[in-house]
Order: structure tokens, then C-alpha cells, then sequence
């Protein structure tokens, strides 16, 4: 209450008539401006707001396709491996076999030179034991026979062993 003896009754009143002549001018002249920038910026926070929802919408979108060409890049990964696998099975079989022939195809010519090589050692072996024989029948038998009658004797003892065998 002591604040009410110090101020009289036409200094409150003038004290209120400045405060309301106050309050009327600053809404007038400043109230609209300050309303004005409110609305501008909670415009622009409405407007910033729905840029990062579309940017987060997009950001998801890009994901999703990242997503789904990751997805189809593995897939096509597992298909080259797969193919890649057949092929290097099909290549070692056909190594393989070409491997397997070739053996054979050695060991066939193997098998031919050695039949031609035996084939060969019998014929020197009976050449030799022709020479062998008529050899020892001139010697056993001391007359001289003639060349042609030699090797006739010769070729029948051959032939001789060779029934036998």
C-alpha cells in the first residue's frame, strides 16, 4: 500500500492512458509487421519441414532401387558362377577325354610297334636258325649240297619248330 501514497490518482491514470496509447500504437504499426514475420517463418519451417519429408521419401526410394540392383547384380553374380562352374566341367571333361584318347591312341601305336618288332626279332630269329641249321647239317652230313638245296632243308626245319611252337 505504500506504493499507492507515493503515486496519486491522476499520475496512475496517466500512467494507464500512456500504457493503453502505447499498446494501441504498437498495434497499429508493429503488430502486423511482427505477425507478418511469424507467418514468414513458420511458412518457411512448413516449408523446410515438407523438404526434408521429401528428400527422406526419396532418400528411401533411392534405397529401395539400390536394394533391388544389388539383389539382381547377386543374382546375375550366381548365374555367371553356376555357368562359369559348367563350363570349366564341361572343359575338364573334354580335356579329359581328349586325354583318354590320346592314351589309346598311344598305347595302340605302343602295341603295333611292338607287334611289328616281334614280328621282326621272329624273322631274324629264323633267319638265324636257318644259317644255324644249314651250318650243322653240312657239318653232319660232310658232302656239299648246293645253295638251293640247303636253304630248302633249312626253311622245312624252320617250319619244322615253327608247328611246334
Amino acid at each position: 500500500m505504500e506504493l499507492f501514497e507515493l503515486l496519486s490518482g491522476s499520475e496512475i491514470a496517466a500512467q494507464i492512458i500512456s500504457f493503453l496509447i502505447l499498446l494501441l500504437l504498437l498495434r497499429a504499426f508493429v503488430w502486423k509487421r511482427f505477425l507478418d514475420l511469424l507467418d514468414k517463418r513458420k511458412e518457411r519451417i512448413a516449408s523446410e519441414l515438407r523438404e526434408i519429408a521429401d528428400s527422406r521419401a526419396e532418400i528411401e526410394s533411392l534405397r529401395l532401387d539400390y536394394n533391388d540392383k544389388l539383389r539382381h547384380i547377386e543374382e546375375a553374380v550366381r548365374i555367371k558362377t553356376h555357368e562359369a562352374i559348367i563350363e570349366g566341367r564341361k572343359v575338364a571333361d573334354s580335356m579329359r577325354r581328349k586325354a583318354e584318347e590320346e592314351s589309346e591312341k598311344v598305347l595302340a601305336s605302343a602295341k603295333e610297334n611292338i607287334r611289328i618288332e616281334v614280328a621282326k626279332a621272329k624273322e631274324e630269329l629264323k633267319n638265324q636258325i636257318v644259317e644255324l641249321s644249314v651250318d650243322v647239317a653240312g657239318k653232319i652230313l660232310e658232302e656239299k649240297l648246293s645253295g638251293d638245296d640247303e636253304r630248302r632243308l633249312a626253311e622245312e626245319f624252320v617250319k619244322g619248330i615253327e608247328i611246334k611252337q
